[in-house]
């Protein structure tokens, strides 16, 4: 949709905002006459932004070409504080999607729901207390398994680390971006902890 605006007469400024649509007073006459009145349609020309959420198009020049203002803008950063932030929102999704996306210990995956997670403390509080318990699991691929006490410690241990290393990741990540002056160059997709564990045990036992 084509956009207006109003010159001065010397056609070194602009004397009115972006209009959407032909301006009522001047709505009659075709585009080609309306320099006469010193409006002008325009034609912007825009740079992709290279994101969408830090960058914004800011105009960097303009001019007239046979009666058409030609708009040209140019990728601009948004505030600071803003890019900081929505770069620390960021680090907490990835954080809240890779804690949510489960754990692999000695080569079977298992699910991290909060409600898991308190069944893990459950049994490594037992195998603390008694060298000789066992218990069973079902793996997230619905394999059964059996562990024994130290194997269970093993697994409780493998919880704890995984959830305490990536809130350890992230806040690392969000105190490099709240000092940076250019948050948006850090990499916060690579260096999170690995979401497997192989301690040294004898195999998992999986039941028929």
């Amino acid at each position: 949709m084509t956009k207006y605006v109003k010159l001065n007469k010397q056609r070194t400024k602009w004397n009115s905002a972006l209009y959407q649509v032909k301006p009522a007073n001047v709505r009659r006459h075709p585009d080609e006459i309306l320099p006469q009145y010193n409006w002008f349609p325009v034609e912007e020309h825009k740079k992709q932004l290279p994101d969408q959420e830090i960058y914004y198009h800011a105009v960097d020049d303009w001019e007239v070409i046979d009666g058409v203002v030609h708009i040209y803008y140019n990728p601009t950063l948004i505030s600071l504080d803003r890019r900081r932030q929505i770069l620390s929102d960021r680090v907490t999704d990835i954080r809240n999607r890779r804690l949510a996306s489960g754990l692999t210990f000695m080569g079977f995956p298992f699910d991290t729901k909060e409600s898991t997670y308190k069944l893990v403390l459950g049994v490594t509080i037992k195998a603390l207390s008694d060298p000789t318990y066992t218990t069973y699991w079902i793996t997230e691929d619905n394999r059964r398994i059996k562990m024994n006490a130290e194997q269970i410690m093993a697994f409780g241990s493998a919880y704890e680390r995984f959830q305490n290393e990536h809130f350890m990741k992230s806040r690392d990540l969000k105190d490099d971006i709240s000092i940076s002056y250019y948050p948006e160059q850090i990499d916060i997709n690579s260096g999170w902890p690995s979401a497997e564990y192989y301690p040294d045990f004898q195999p998992l036992e999986v039941l028929e």
